[in-house]
């Protein structure tokens, strides 16, 4: 357990990147010297639970080492997948014959989806699973217009991650208006729709 870090910071960009950013002191327990690149870190998210990360970039610094981390399907985005083609297939057929068409075995690593619609998906040249899958409007993801959910070993392309509860959010006051601290100047917004 890393029971002396001081932040754990967990950032996820829609069909983007999914990273962990972790300071952790340099302290007498002498923990922070077992912490190693390509090691992994289960850490809880807030929406999809304990995810796994691996570290890439462990810095040492005066009193501190900065950790980041990926999430573990960065793993196989660099696997070189032959040529995909389909023709009037869902989401998830396109999934299984980008899997069909990876050069080597994905692992554990599985790919579904939820979107029905039908489309059609061709690549011309051998390119890495990040391009076939999330790489701009000419991916399966752009191409079906879905959002990727990445849970662990788990990749789920779905017609919309979230849940639509018909709330809109308007405001028309000046938050300057406001009687606020000074140093109360950063504001973070959640918001679940």
């Amino acid at each position: 357990p890393l029971h002396e870090a001081t932040s754990a910071i967990v950032k996820e960009a829609l069909n983007g990147e999914f990273t962990l950013t972790v300071k952790y002191p340099i302290s007498d327990t002498g923990i922070y010297q077992q912490i190693k690149e390509d090691m992994l870190i289960k850490c809880p998210t807030p929406i999809l639970g304990p995810q796994l990360f691996r570290i890439k970039k462990p810095v040492e610094n005066n009193d501190y080492l900065e950790i980041t981390a990926y999430h573990i399907t960065d793993d196989i985005m660099q696997r070189s997948i032959k040529p995909v083609s389909v023709d009037n297939q869902s989401c998830g057929m396109a999934l299984s014959r980008m899997v069909q068409n990876a050069k080597t075995d994905l692992g554990e690593f599985s790919f579904n989806s939820d979107i029905q619609d039908r489309r059609t998906f061709n690549t011309t040249e051998t390119t890495s699973l990040y391009s076939v899958l999330l790489d701009g409007k000419h991916s399966i993801v752009g191409a079906w217009e879905g959002e990727l959910v990445r849970d662990n070993f788990s990749l789920t392309v779905k017609k919309s991650r979230g849940e639509n509860h018909g709330v809109v959010i308007t405001t028309h006051k000046n938050l300057k208006s406001n009687d606020l601290d000074q140093k109360s100047e950063c504001f973070i917004f959640r918001i679940h729709a």
